[in-house]
């Protein structure tokens, strides 16, 4: 009796742990593409770690006489986020462009220049760097304004290709 309570419950963490990933990844993409606020989900490669470990605990779960619908739940779920996280990680190219502080160093903005192959145009994007991996989105503009040039007009305030935005009060820019 005892060995099937521990397979069940490797089921049910798993299934936990495969709705949590596909929960912080639909955050992640909602908040990166729709959304100036703060992102504060892992990585995409967190995620996948997080996918491939609730799919380890799904095949594991198989085990569970009673749970074999929930495994196969969890275990297709996981398969198919690890697939489309791969996809992301694969196809959705970030390359930091240059990283600045405020003269009071209060304020750290990292631009980047994000090319997502054939469905989309290349952009810049500038994110204000938080504690651990959090970030925010305050700049997105057409690669057309290339190449960025970035100025502190004083500590609060940057200047982005001639386009000046208070950080303090909120503001962002996006063309």
């Amino acid at each position: 009796m005892g060995n099937s309570n521990k397979w069940k419950a490797l089921n049910l963490w798993g299934c936990i742990l495969t709705m949590g990933s596909i929960l912080l990844a639909i955050y992640s993409y909602c908040s990166f593409r729709f959304f100036f606020i703060w992102n504060v989900s892992p990585s995409r490669i967190y995620i996948l770690y997080l996918a491939a470990i609730a799919l380890v605990l799904g095949i594991i779960g198989v085990k569970s006489p009673r749970n074999k619908i929930r495994s196969v739940f969890t275990i297709l779920l996981s398969l198919g986020l690890i697939f489309i996280l791969l996809l992301s990680i694969t196809f959705f190219k970030m390359t930091k462009m240059e990283t600045t502080q405020s003269p009071n160093k209060q304020y750290q903005v990292s631009f980047y220049s994000i090319d997502a192959g054939a469905g989309a145009s290349p952009v810049f994007i500038g994110y204000i760097d938080g504690p651990l991996w959090f970030k925010k989105r305050i700049y997105e503009a057409g690669i057309k304004d290339a190449p960025i040039k970035v100025d502190w007009k004083n500590d609060f305030t940057i200047v982005v290709n001639d386009h000046p935005f208070n950080l303090k009060q909120g503001q962002i820019y996006y063309h």
